[in-house]
């Protein structure tokens, strides 16, 4: 395991609550990220009523807040650790154990979901190393979320039938009704979770390989893999996102589609992305719309990767660009210098499965997010995310009635993803 000792050798380990060795049976170590975080014990007993997995699982709450922090965020801290220490000795005796991290007075220039989401992950390598597991599993969490009672299990499963295991994500569902939040932030969520299915489902029907939901509270990645890739990163956000396309196109990466993760609905400025800053985006929008990009930009994207193998064919002097028919698209490659990365990419494959996975390794689901930003800026319009749901429901002659709501088309949608497992195919 000597990449895995220099891997921590690079590492800060921050203190740890009760400091005593992993059982020769742990299988899995759920991560949870905690800052300014009321509700952590909601989390820990949803963990707690799941169905027990074959092997010992533990969780690690990293309880953290940036140097600088108000006296009410310190105080949060203090009492989430206090809470939960009491809730670890309460359920001393099950099948779930609870370790805390101190990652309090994180440096300002990092201090954010990612830094505290990475100071659990590599503290859970370390605990995987101490007996040797190279098969451990690190599944990554949320601390405003809740679960599925066979969470556990069903991964279980995956794991006995899968010959490799990267990683997967959880399904995942907002709640459409919670105590405490009132309609217009609920339609707010219902309109949110939509545009992320619109978005994986249209990248779907265009071919792109890595169609694959990014939610930092829905994943689990295999230990020897979260090493080999290097680790978790530290952005403030959307870490999940640029850990797992680091992942995905490995191959190995699945859907857990049986088992359910509940993000919380609330408004939220703890991150400037994701479900919580979403909701805060949207409260304070006058049209009370979510807004999708515009179907026709996938169209263009859909064209440009019909002409892959011939890109391939073409002559050394050929100009690939005569190849693309929009003034959009066109403009966006030349601005990426596509023909010279097309000769690159060329020049370094031995035949066409390995220029397929080199060009899909280039244009890759950033420079898809690059593309679809670069076309709504001059070329597209992004329209409301329902008008944008049934114009792609209608493309897949799937029925939905014409005065459909926002819930209806989101039910539609996660019946579609929940019974179509994606996999990488390239």
């Amino acid at each position: 395991m000597t990449l895995w000792d220099t891997y921590l050798s690079r590492q800060n380990r921050y203190p740890v609550f009760p400091e005593e060795n992993p059982p020769e049976n742990l299988s899995y170590i759920v991560v949870i990220p905690s800052y300014n975080e009321p509700s952590v014990l909601e989390t820990l007993d949803s963990l707690r009523s799941c169905h027990p997995p074959k092997g010992a699982a533990e969780v690690i709450v990293s309880i953290n807040h940036p140097e600088g922090s108000s006296s009410q965020i310190r105080e949060q801290s203090h009492k989430t650790m206090e809470e939960c220490l009491s809730w670890g000795k309460r359920h001393a005796n099950e099948f779930l154990n609870l370790f805390l991290i101190d990652a309090s007075d994180l440096p300002e220039r990092d201090a954010g979901a990612g830094l505290a989401r990475k100071a659990g992950m590599d503290e859970a390598i370390r605990r995987f190393r101490k007996i040797g597991k190279k098969d451990g599993v690190i599944i990554s969490l949320d601390a405003d979320t809740t679960v599925s009672r066979n969470y556990f299990t069903e991964l279980d499963k995956m794991l006995f039938e899968k010959d490799r295991f990267d990683g997967c994500n959880y399904f995942f569902e907002h709640p459409s009704k919670e105590e405490g939040q009132d309609d217009f932030i609920m339609d707010g969520i219902v309109q949110y979770e939509l545009f992320l299915r619109y978005f994986i489902q249209f990248l779907r029907e265009i071919s792109f390989p890595f169609a694959f939901h990014t939610i930092g509270s829905a994943f689990a990645v295999s230990a020897e893999s979260y090493v080999r890739q290097g680790g978790m990163n530290k952005r403030k956000a959307g870490e999940d996102f640029y850990f797992l396309h680091k992942l995905i196109p490995h191959g190995a990466f699945y859907e857990l589609n049986t088992a359910t993760v509940y993000p919380s609905p609330r408004v939220s400025n703890r991150v400037p992305f994701g479900t919580g800053a979403a909701q805060t985006s949207f409260s304070t929008s006058r049209d009370r719309m979510v807004f999708a990009y515009h179907p026709e930009s996938f169209d263009e994207l859909y064209d440009f990767f019909k002409h892959i193998d011939e890109f391939y064919q073409l002559e050394p002097d050929e100009n690939p660009c005569t190849l693309i028919k929009t003034k959009c698209l066109r403009e966006f490659l030349k601005e990426q210098e596509f023909e010279k990365k097309l000769k690159e990419i060329k020049m370094n494959s031995a035949g066409l499965s390995s220029f397929r996975k080199r060009f899909y390794s280039w244009f890759n689901a950033f420079r898809v997010f690059k593309f679809l930003n670069f076309a709504h800026l001059s070329f597209y319009e992004k329209m409301p995310v329902c008008m944008a749901a049934r114009n792609l429901l209608d493309r897949m002659t799937i029925p939905f009635g014409k005065e459909a709501s926002g819930k209806n088309l989101l039910e539609i949608y996660r019946q579609l993803q929940r019974f179509a497992s994606w996999r990488v195919t390239i």
